[in-house]
């Protein structure tokens, strides 16, 4: 969002932002600074000169306000700025501390006087913060805090408070000015009130600072605060009303973009030691797209323009939960990847070595994957992230399809369901919708809509536990003459669906149809996970619903991480084949989207039938339709195996090719 105009920026305009970016990241000043940088002994080099050459060259908060030291853009381009800073290997935990949260806090909720006093600075990379959460006996939860903030009535002026406590585990705090501090202010009696933020002089009399020897390159520290006297101009927000600030802050930083970025850097690392595994390749590959396709949604909506150039947050807290286990996790386990491969050894790239130390921490910060999972499991769904024409179709769809099948009874346990048949449920109601037109164009006579619709038509069918002739004729459509596919399109809404066709083993019309395959397979495992979670929050054992165990929760919630990725994949690919995205790059998208669909649905329905028990086993719930189903729908149009190699054959011939 460009705050002087109200506008999002075009796509033109941020490439061109980013082309900046790279030119002056690539300028002899910034060089020179990034190679004093590197050259500097020990493995946790002060990094603020070479900051300082980035705040000179605007390098910092692009989006804050112009009085603020920033350039008046908006999120979109500190998220690609932020990109471009990684992917030229400027170290970023100070950026993270600083500009993303610290920074964040100050346009969020202080005062005029805050943000005049501390913006400039830190825009122009001269003053630097710390996050103080963390302390000895609270771990995640931040609500168990014990440091105090007293009221200070012995000095003058008599506004202030006293800071008691210690503060560990936080990064950088032997070399920045101020740190963010959470405090209890009020009763304890309530966990969640009486917390308040002050911004800290690390410099103070009474602040105490040791290093904390850890196994990465950057140093824990800890931060003692003994009688720490901050003035009244030091509280960020209001005085007990912290945790809500706390909360949707750590939900900013849940984004993942700093984590999907890490997994990339590693991924591309592994790539250039030239690692001839084509199905590894593909499988990880695909999912840092699906960590950086996560991040990007998060970060596009994360931050609005608020009155007065200052900003409100506008954060999905389970979908930022579920970005940043996914992202952290990935990274982790593209570390212990490149380790795995003896790629961590004198001679290839040192990052890989540094990044393997650093990745345990990577699924602790901001939040354990337990917690983060325990976030999602608390919301039972992610939202699936429609725009509004995609919202109106899941619901007709929905709506017609759960018509069909409750008046028509579902097949028995032991029966086959007739799914393949024009009289099987899903079809009149399809045919109902015009759907065989939705990917039509429009100068034959049809809707236009593109495959991310038929993505959302597949997707429902799969929910509902159905399939039916609706997949066959979108791919029968796709092979036919433009002078006979709207024809063709109207004969098959009056009730004559088309025959499953013999796709080539290649070419945009298979890509089509494994991308509405995939979207049919992620179906199945939303609805089958769907049934499992509701079942979870109905049946009791020991006293108390399923949900409520972390052992029956935490699976399900991973499942609905899982099912979101793959649609980001599936959304990716619908969005190439529609915009007419070059062969090779639509085929190896297709592949990749399939395959991860697959896995997917194959674990989610497996473990939707495990949590219901015997009762997934029988027709007490729809369960085993959904698992019957995704046996075969998962290798129908090749299995996960082929497909991967396919895909990363793909990835080896697009590097080569470089």
């Amino acid at each position: 969002m460009d705050h002087s105009t109200g506008h999002p920026p075009t796509a033109d305009g941020l490439d061109a932002f980013r082309r900046d970016v790279r030119e002056r990241l690539a300028g002899p000043a910034v060089r020179a600074a990034l190679d004093a940088w590197r050259a500097a002994p020990g493995p946790d080099a002060d990094e603020r000169p070479l900051y300082r050459e980035l705040g000179r060259q605007g390098l910092l908060a692009p989006d804050w306000p112009v009085e603020y030291g920033g350039r008046g853009l908006g999120r979109a381009e500190a998220a690609a700025l932020y990109e471009e800073l990684v992917r030229a290997g400027i170290p970023d935990t100070l950026h993270v501390n600083t500009v993303q949260i610290v920074g964040l806090f100050l346009l969020m909720a202080g005062t005029p006087e805050q943000k005049a006093a501390h913006l400039p600075a830190i825009a122009a990379g001269e003053r630097f913060a710390s996050v103080l959460y963390t302390e000895p006996e609270t771990g995640s939860d931040l609500a168990a805090l014990r440091t105090t903030a007293v009221r200070d009535t012995t000095s003058e002026p008599a506004d202030g408070w006293r800071l008691d406590g210690t503060k560990v585990f936080s990064l950088k705090s032997d070399r920045t000015h101020l740190g963010l501090c959470a405090a209890r202010t009020g009763p304890t009696d309530g966990r969640y009130h009486g917390i308040s933020l002050f911004l800290v002089d690390l410099a103070a009399e009474g602040v105490h600072r040791s290093v904390i020897p850890g196994l990465a390159d950057e140093q824990f520290h800890r931060v003692e605060l003994r009688g720490v006297r901050v003035g009244a101009d030091a509280l960020v927000g209001t005085e007990h009303q912290g945790w809500p600030l706390l909360t949707q802050a750590l939900a900013v930083e849940r984004t993942g973009l700093d984590y999907a970025l890490k997994a990339e850097r590693w991924y591309r690392a592994v790539l250039a030691q030239g690692l001839d595994r084509p199905e590894e390749i593909a499988r990880y590959g695909a999912a840092v797209d699906a960590a950086a396709l996560f991040a990007a949604r998060l970060t596009a909506g994360v931050l609005a323009p608020a009155d007065g150039g200052g900003h409100t947050a506008e954060v999905d807290e389970p979908l930022s939960a579920a970005a940043k286990y996914h992202t952290s996790e990935l990274a982790q386990e593209i570390a212990g990847w490149a380790a795995a491969h003896g790629l961590s050894t004198p001679g290839t790239d040192p990052g890989l070595e540094a990044g393997y130390r650093e990745a345990p921490g990577l699924t602790l910060s901001a939040g354990t994957s337990e917690v983060m999972l325990q976030v999602v499991a608390g919301a039972g769904a992610l939202d699936p992230g429609d725009d509004l024409l995609q919202q109106q179709l899941r619901q007709a769809v929905r709506k017609l399809l759960d018509r069909a099948v409750t008046e028509r009874p579902r097949p028995g346990v032991r029966d086959a369901p007739a799914e393949d048949g024009p009289d099987c449920p899903s079809w009149p109601a399809l045919t109902e919708l015009g759907a065989p037109l939705f990917e039509v164009p429009a100068e034959s006579g049809g809707l236009d809509l593109g495959l991310a619709a038929a993505t959302v038509v597949a997707e429902e069918l799969g929910r509902a536990a159905l399939r039916g002739p609706y997949l066959d004729t979108a791919a029968a459509l796709d092979l036919l003459d433009p002078d006979a596919v709207g024809p063709a399109a109207e004969a098959a809404c009056a009730g004559t669906p088309l025959p499953a066709p013999t796709l080539p083993p290649s070419g945009p019309a298979t890509a089509r149809q494994r991308i509405r395959q995939a979207a049919h397979l992620l179906g199945l495992a939303a609805g089958a996970t769907g049934e499992a979670v509701g079942l979870s929050h109905r049946r009791e054992q020991f006293g108390r619903p399923l949900a409520q165990w972390q052992g029956v929760a935490l699976p399900l919630a991973r499942q609905l991480v899982r099912i979101e990725a793959g649609r980001l994949l599936v959304r990716r690919a619908a969005a190439l084949a529609d915009s007419g995205a070059p062969e090779a790059l639509l085929t190896r998208s297709a592949a990749e989207a399939l395959a991860t669909a697959a896995e997917t649905a194959l674990e989610a329905v497996r473990t939707a039938v495990h949590t219901a028990g015997v009762r997934g086993l029988t027709d007490a719930t729809p369960l085993h339709l959904h698992y019957r189903l995704t046996r075969t729908e998962a290798v129908r149009l090749a299995t996960p195996a082929t497909l991967w190699h396919t895909a990363g054959s793909a990835r080896l011939a697009e590097l080569a090719g470089q």
